[in-house]
């Protein structure tokens, strides 16, 4: 683009210089395909437009794709975070949960849905759920990894007494909501013992009603989350008090009970906007086409600066490349519903605590970076290459 508007500029410095009086364009100059550039992209806008419209029509009345609870609340986060401070920050967000739902079922009170089955999907942001105690999922046939310095017996009473936590915080949600627990995404570690190995993961966690599930973060955050080559040597990454994540590899969506389907990701991933494409494509290639996206991050770190800001909109553009509703749940925010258009329907402020009940409407649509991705980038770049190209020939 740059190279592009360089030589633009270069063009009509050239022909000022060499003309004392105004520049006249004939129909054949570079003036007139700039006006037809202009003219075919107005005329794309407008069909685009058209094309959403009449979607909405055929799919009159317009069904959401489903009722999702955002909670925000402020999770103490810091390195040296005591024990009591993460309890106290896990209880500050089931008690947000519970004045949600309370504030939902007041407002719907004749909708005829008996306990929270008004409520399609609660989200809580990334790492608040852990409280310190990751998920296990552990195969227990499998052999045990040689890292683990634990026989079968120590892993086995490992396993079963975070089995047990998340059993104790699951029946803490169904009490405060006083109902069937809605399906929830929520963010935690999850540990992996597969094939002999062990993996830890940033992972958004699926709590269904019937099965528990998790998307495992593909692109880690450097120095947050890996060191470079010194994530290489656990044994020094201990020393120095840090562990080391893997990465995940490959998207996740899950199914609702309307049939719809959403997919996660986990912090900055959505401030990458290659991967959020691939993982888009690959899981339509799957048959896994997400109708919605949803973005669980932990911004505490940033103490409320412009950072959620940046956050915010890099959200908005990847709403707006892939044509699909995001929605986040960010601890101590911004957490926001954004629709396919990339308007923000709603938002929470920064540092406050609050929910948004989200009600996000098919987009139908294919955006047109996520399909041809970086190619018409790729072509104006070349364009503004022509001048080296005109530059080499002149001075041969």
């Amino acid at each position: 683009m740059m190279l592009t508007s360089a030589w633009l500029v270069d063009f009509l410095q050239t022909r000022k210089d060499e003309q004392s009086e105004p520049i006249h364009w004939p129909k054949s100059s570079l003036n007139s395909i700039v006006r037809t550039s202009i003219f075919a992209w107005m005329i794309l806008s407008y069909a685009t437009w058209t094309a959403r419209q009449n979607h909405l029509r055929q799919m009159e009345p317009i069904k959401p794709l489903g009722r999702f609870v955002l909670i925000q609340d402020h999770m103490p986060t810091m390195f040296d975070a005591t024990q009591e401070l993460i309890e106290q920050g896990w209880a500050d967000y089931l008690q947000t949960t519970q004045r949600a739902i309370e504030s939902i079922r007041e407002k719907n009170p004749d909708s005829g849905k008996p306990n929270n089955d008004h409520v399609d999907l609660i989200v809580w942001p990334e790492s608040v759920y852990a409280e310190l105690s990751p998920m296990m999922f552990w195969d227990r046939g499998d052999r045990i990894p040689a890292e683990l310095p634990v026989d079968r017996q120590g892993l086995e009473d490992g396993f079963e007494r975070l089995d047990r936590n998340h059993a104790f915080k699951k029946r803490r949600l169904q009490t405060a909501l006083g109902g069937t627990l809605p399906e929830m995404l929520v963010g935690t570690d999850v540990i992996d013992i597969r094939d002999g190995k062990m993996n830890r993961y940033n992972s958004a966690l699926w709590i269904g009603r019937t099965t528990t599930d998790y998307y495992a973060k593909n692109h880690l955050v450097m120095f947050g989350e890996y060191i470079p080559i010194l994530s290489w040597f656990p044994s020094i990454m201990q020393q120095i008090g840090l562990g080391t994540l893997s990465p995940g590899t490959h998207p996740k969506a899950w199914e609702l009970p309307s049939g719809r389907r959403l997919m996660a990701n986990v912090c900055f991933e959505d401030t990458v906007p290659h991967l959020m494409r691939r993982q888009v494509n690959e899981l339509t290639r799957q048959g896994m086409a997400p109708d919605v996206m949803i973005n669980i991050s932990n911004d505490g770190w940033f103490r409320g600066s412009s950072i959620l800001d940046h956050h915010l909109n890099s959200a908005i553009l990847i709403a707006v490349e892939n044509r699909i509703p995001v929605l986040i749940a960010a601890n101590t925010g911004i957490t926001a519903w954004i629709d396919g258009d990339g308007q923000v329907v709603e938002r929470l402020p920064k540092m406050n605590p609050g929910w948004i009940l989200a009600q996000p409407i098919p987009d139908g649509r294919t955006g047109y970076w996520s399909y041809w991705g970086d190619w018409p980038a790729i072509l104006v770049a070349l364009c503004g290459l022509l001048p080296v190209g005109k530059f080499v020939i002149t001075k041969k």
